[in-house]
């Protein structure tokens, strides 16, 4: 059997695929910084040499049909610095980025973030340090440009759950179309 017969036997000819947005990865400002993760499953081959893999792509849409784009970075990655949320129109065009800063610590981690109509991204971010032993959570509000807009923290708990002081174990942010978390 050919591989031709093969293929229209096997494939659903109603299925049809759609590049919706593309970006190379590079470290220019219109490119997606590469990040690298150990990926166990392919060093079993070889336990001396463990293979890297390129970290997911966190992909959100917002009330206007834009899609956002968050790189996902090894929760120790102690050399990354920045980050970026890049933001595409409905029809795939890059529109710019967001710059994301990434504290110094032990563990840092965006656990979620969305972004609002006109732009601003909220990020729900876990922080720890080991001196003194202090995990937090901080919610940030940051316009399109970078600025900082406001930021709010408050100690990570299983035993408590508190939006106002931000104290819990949050893992998930929702913004409504009127711009309320």
């Amino acid at each position: 059997m050919s591989i031709d017969r093969l293929e229209n036997k096997s494939m659903n000819r109603s299925s049809r695929f759609e590049i919706l947005l593309s970006i190379p990865w590079g470290t220019r400002p219109d490119q997606i910084l590469p990040a690298f993760e150990d990926y166990p499953p392919f060093s079993e081959l070889s336990a001396e040499q463990i293979r890297k893999v390129r970290g997911p792509l966190r992909i959100r849409l917002d009330s206007q049909h834009g899609i956002h784009v968050l790189p996902e970075f090894p929760a120790q990655q102690p050399t990354a610095k920045t980050n970026n949320i890049y933001h595409f129109g409905q029809s795939g065009e890059l529109q710019g980025s967001t710059p994301v800063e990434i504290e110094a610590a032990d563990y840092f981690h965006i656990h979620d973030y969305a972004v609002d109509a006109p732009g601003d991204c909220y990020l729900l971010e876990r922080i720890g340090r080991r001196t003194p032993d202090q995990t937090e959570n901080r919610l940030i509000k940051i316009a399109r440009g970078g600025t900082h807009l406001w930021r709010r923290a408050g100690e990570v708990s299983d035993r408590e759950i508190d939006f106002h002081s931000l104290r819990g174990n949050y893992t998930q942010i929702l913004v409504d179309e009127g711009r309320r978390l």
